[in-house]
């Protein structure tokens, strides 16, 4: 373990093998890793169909694979960052 905490972005609309790759990664890296899940407006947006599974129901199954895993919506603002401001990951 290199850092504090650490932070990675997506939608996770169905943990599926990438999503695992990428957190096993990213866990072995921190002690607390935020995973910021696109909002359900973001993702209507950006993949221009509704997700599968509501915003609070992807952060439930982000959660349960790990304790470290701490979750928070990411922004409807495109770009706005303001979890990278407000958390400042190492």
């Amino acid at each position: 373990m290199q850092y504090k905490t650490g932070m990675v972005f997506g939608v996770f609309d169905g943990i599926h093998p990438g999503h695992i790759f990428l957190l096993t990664q990213a866990l072995a890296q921190v002690e607390t890793l935020y995973v910021v899940v696109a909002a359900d407006k973001s993702v209507s947006v950006l993949k221009s169909k509704n997700p599968q599974y509501s915003v609070d129901e992807r952060q439930k199954h982000l959660q349960a694979l790990d304790p470290r895993i701490q979750t928070c919506v990411g922004d409807t603002v495109h770009r706005e960052w303001s979890h990278i401001k407000k958390i400042k990951p190492d």
